[in-house]
């Protein structure tokens, strides 16, 4: 057991203490292979974080536009005696006739849209009981569907 121990301490007296230079290059270059790791890591943690940001800044784009779209339309108020119905659109407008039940047109902007197609949704007998409208909002297109506040008796089925 003895000579263990003295065998243990002549080796430990010859060698130096600290790192050899093998073992510090060794070192180093395990710390620069997780640096690169990391930072790639970054890299594209930000890059999709970014297209994430651009999506949710045009999907809430869409939903105001929509909301805008919805809250004009449902003040439509058709009296039942009504027979003509008509509705015009230009590339950013709407124009409708009977806005909150008033005898006349109202007429309704939309920035940042292109409306492409605006047409009336029907029942069996042709009566109007909402508005189909087709949009393109940064060149994506999107369609809404919105009934009037009031429609004729029996026009949608539920």
């Amino acid at each position: 057991m003895n000579r263990i121990v003295r065998l243990k301490k002549c080796f430990l007296k010859n060698r130096a203490s600290g790192f050899s230079y093998i073992e510090a290059v060794v070192s180093l270059l395990i710390i620069s292979l997780i640096g690169v790791l990391l930072s790639s890591v970054y890299s594209i943690s930000i890059k999709s974080i970014s297209k994430m940001r651009i999506k949710i800044n045009d999907s809430v784009e869409h939903l105001r536009v929509d909301d805008e779209l919805r809250d004009f339309i449902s003040c439509v108020d058709y009296p039942f005696w009504v027979k003509e119905y008509k509705v015009d659109s230009s590339e950013n407008s709407i124009t409708v006739e009977y806005f909150k039940g008033i005898e006349g047109t109202e007429t309704k902007e939309f920035k940042n849209i292109e409306i492409t197609e605006c047409d009336f949704l029907r029942n069996e007998q042709k009566e109007p009981f909402g508005l189909y409208v087709k949009y393109k909002l940064k060149e994506q297109e999107y369609e809404t569907k919105v009934l009037f506040s009031s429609f004729p008796f029996g026009a949608v089925k539920f």
